[in-house]
Protein backbone atom coordinates (compact mmCIF):
# COMPACT_ATOMS: atom_id res chain seq x y z
CA UNK A 1 0.00 0.00 0.00
CA UNK A 2 2.91 2.38 0.68
CA UNK A 3 4.18 2.06 -2.90
CA UNK A 4 0.68 2.81 -4.16
CA UNK A 5 0.35 5.83 -1.85
CA UNK A 6 3.72 7.20 -2.98
CA UNK A 7 2.71 6.82 -6.64
CA UNK A 8 -0.59 8.59 -5.97
CA UNK A 9 1.18 11.49 -4.24
CA UNK A 10 3.46 11.94 -7.28
CA UNK A 11 0.46 11.93 -9.63
CA UNK A 12 -1.49 14.46 -7.57
CA UNK A 13 1.54 16.76 -7.25
CA UNK A 14 1.83 16.86 -11.04
CA UNK A 15 -1.90 17.14 -11.63
CA UNK A 16 -3.80 18.76 -8.74
CA UNK A 17 -7.61 18.55 -8.69
CA UNK A 18 -7.53 15.08 -10.29
CA UNK A 19 -10.48 12.76 -9.67
CA UNK A 20 -10.28 9.17 -8.47
CA UNK A 21 -11.00 7.61 -11.87
CA UNK A 22 -8.19 9.63 -13.45
CA UNK A 23 -5.84 8.57 -10.63
CA UNK A 24 -6.71 4.92 -11.33
CA UNK A 25 -6.14 5.34 -15.09
CA UNK A 26 -2.82 7.11 -14.56
CA UNK A 27 -1.60 4.43 -12.14
CA UNK A 28 -2.46 1.69 -14.63
CA UNK A 29 -0.83 3.60 -17.53
CA UNK A 30 2.33 3.87 -15.43
CA UNK A 31 2.36 0.11 -14.78
CA UNK A 32 1.56 0.31 -11.07
CA UNK A 33 0.00 -2.99 -10.00
CA UNK A 34 -2.94 -2.99 -7.58
CA UNK A 35 -6.34 -4.58 -7.11
CA UNK A 36 -9.47 -2.68 -8.03
CA UNK A 37 -10.52 -0.45 -5.15
CA UNK A 38 -7.09 -0.27 -3.52
CA UNK A 39 -6.45 3.14 -5.09
CA UNK A 40 -9.63 4.50 -3.45
CA UNK A 41 -8.53 3.14 -0.07
CA UNK A 42 -5.09 4.69 -0.56
CA UNK A 43 -6.63 8.05 -1.53
CA UNK A 44 -8.86 7.97 1.57
CA UNK A 45 -5.86 7.12 3.78
CA UNK A 46 -3.82 9.98 2.30
CA UNK A 47 -6.68 12.42 2.97
CA UNK A 48 -7.01 11.12 6.55
CA UNK A 49 -3.25 11.49 7.06
CA UNK A 50 -3.41 15.09 5.79
CA UNK A 51 -1.17 14.40 2.80
CA UNK A 52 -4.00 15.20 0.36
CA UNK A 53 -7.11 17.34 0.46
CA UNK A 54 -10.37 16.52 -1.27
CA UNK A 55 -13.07 18.82 -2.63
CA UNK A 56 -16.29 18.20 -4.52
CA UNK A 57 -16.27 18.81 -8.25
CA UNK A 58 -18.80 18.50 -11.05
CA UNK A 59 -21.29 15.65 -10.73
CA UNK A 60 -20.19 15.20 -7.09
CA UNK A 61 -16.71 13.99 -8.13
CA UNK A 62 -13.98 13.97 -5.50
CA UNK A 63 -11.02 16.08 -6.63
CA UNK A 64 -7.68 15.43 -4.91
CA UNK A 65 -4.91 17.98 -4.43
CA UNK A 66 -1.84 18.46 -2.23
CA UNK A 67 -2.62 20.54 0.85
CA UNK A 68 -1.95 24.26 0.41
CA UNK A 69 0.86 25.64 2.51
CA UNK A 70 0.67 29.26 3.59
CA UNK A 71 3.86 31.33 3.05
CA UNK A 72 3.73 32.27 6.74
CA UNK A 73 3.32 28.68 7.94
CA UNK A 74 6.20 27.34 10.04
CA UNK A 75 6.18 24.23 7.83
CA UNK A 76 6.44 26.28 4.66
CA UNK A 77 9.65 25.86 2.68
CA UNK A 78 9.71 29.66 2.45
CA UNK A 79 9.89 30.02 6.25
CA UNK A 80 8.12 32.84 7.98
CA UNK A 81 7.96 36.42 6.74
CA UNK A 82 10.50 38.86 8.08
CA UNK A 83 13.11 36.28 9.06
CA UNK A 84 15.38 36.74 6.07
CA UNK A 85 18.48 38.89 6.52
CA UNK A 86 18.69 42.21 4.71
CA UNK A 87 20.97 42.23 1.66
CA UNK A 88 24.33 44.01 2.18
Amino acid sequence: MEVLKAAILRIVEVRPRINGSEVEQTLRLNGIKFQRGQERKALAALVEEGQLVVERGDKNAKLYSPPSVSPTSPTSPMGSLGTHPNPP
